[in-house]
């Protein structure tokens, strides 16, 4: 982006980065001039350690990572991720709420849907709400996606368009309605239960939308 910096957000706690994320966001920050990472810090020891881990990697100057303090209260924290431009899942252990706070926000996370439960929550969670287009398959992919979104402004602000659009009626946000499905779920696994049948999957067949009104998380 000319004459702006792009914010990439990563707020997840710093154990879920090993060296391959680590190697991939330092090259971004080569590639994307102006950029800045803005991570979450935990304690002092992994700031210092992941500062000297980004000047092996060429990155030096101390403006280009972020190191954001812990806040409790959520109305803020909402807006405080809103300020980024993309947010960046993990690659192993990915994002949960984490990235539902961001979309809720506003902020599209980019993640790559790995092959295990943790690593394809946030995925899951970018195909319901309808931006598939930021979930990769590959590491290349989760690179070309970032640099897209940083370099092409319409790409990222439809995006963040569809997020405003959707949050009050998405069911990703639809927490009554989540409710309703868990405990019908419940039911059927209770049923197997009492008849001893074998254990199966089961499937909630309930996809009512609902309108819910959020507003009283206001950004």
């Amino acid at each position: 982006k000319k004459n702006k910096k792009c914010h990439l957000k990563k707020t997840n706690s710093n154990y879920k980065y090993d060296p391959e994320i680590w190697d991939l966001w330092m090259s971004l920050l080569h590639s994307v001039k102006g950029s800045v990472l803005w991570i979450l810090k935990v304690i002092k020891e992994s700031e210092m350690f992941l500062r000297k881990e980004a000047a092996i990697r060429g990155i030096t100057d101390p403006s280009r990572i972020i190191f954001a303090d812990f806040v409790n209260d959520q109305t803020t924290n909402l807006r405080r991720i809103r300020f980024a431009d993309l947010v960046l899942d993990t690659f192993v252990y990915g994002a949960h709420t984490t990235c539902s706070d961001s979309l809720f926000a506003g902020t599209p996370v980019v993640s790559l849907a790995g092959n295990t439960f943790a690593s394809r929550v946030c995925a899951g969670q970018l195909h319901v709400i309808g931006l598939p287009q930021f979930v990769a398959n590959t590491t290349q992919q989760y690179k070309d996606i970032i640099l897209k979104a940083a370099q092409d402004k319409k790409f990222l602000t439809d995006a963040r368009t569809h997020l405003d659009k959707v949050r009050n009626t998405t069911v990703l946000f639809d927490t009554q309605l989540y409710v309703k499905q868990f405990e019908k779920g419940l039911k059927k696994i209770w049923k197997i239960y009492l008849k001893e049948e074998a254990p199966r999957h089961i499937y909630v067949d309930d996809k009512t939308e609902k309108n819910v009104d959020l507003s009283h998380l206001e950004l």
